[in-house]
């Protein structure tokens, strides 16, 4: 913490024109310092101010994560900063980070036998759920028509 003035002061003009990425890592980055305001302020302002198109598909996760770092810290009073993620930025950020997450998860092999020995007992499960925001399971089973748990 003894850089996090000199770091906190570094000149608009030298970040401003960052692309979206290095932007949002920067706010992500900002999260370690005691005191980020006035700077963090300054960048969530100017994310706010660019198009939502900014976070979506061809958006780099660990980008993405920094500035979801920076908001619920924000958010949850743990940084002094005087401004916050606009809520819509806030709901695209939240959408795009579980797509992403959700795109590069590989089932373990505890899963896979779980996933068997469901199949063996008659019960049809689909792996990787998602039951409600935020709310997500291993697995969701059915029972297949046919079997002892299924019925006729």
């Amino acid at each position: 913490d003894s850089f996090a003035g000199a770091i906190a002061a570094y000149p608009e003009a030298a970040w401003r024109s960052s692309d979206h990425g290095r932007l949002q890592q920067l706010a992500g980055a900002l999260v370690f310092l005691g005191n980020p305001d006035p700077l963090l302020s300054a960048v969530f302002d100017e994310i706010n101010r660019r198009p939502a198109s900014q976070i979506g598909k061809s958006s780099k996760a660990v980008s993405l994560y920094g500035l979801q770092a920076a908001r619920l810290l924000s958010e949850a009073g743990a940084l002094q900063c005087a401004n916050r993620l606009d809520p819509a930025l806030a709901q695209r950020l939240d959408y795009w980070l579980e797509e992403k997450a959700s795109a590069v998860r590989r089932p373990s092999q505890l899963e896979h036998a779980v996933h068997a020995a469901l199949d063996d007992i008659g019960l049809q499960a689909t792996p990787d759920v998602t039951i409600g925001h935020g709310l997500s399971a291993d697995f969701r089973c059915q029972a297949m028509a046919g079997t002892a748990l299924g019925g006729p």
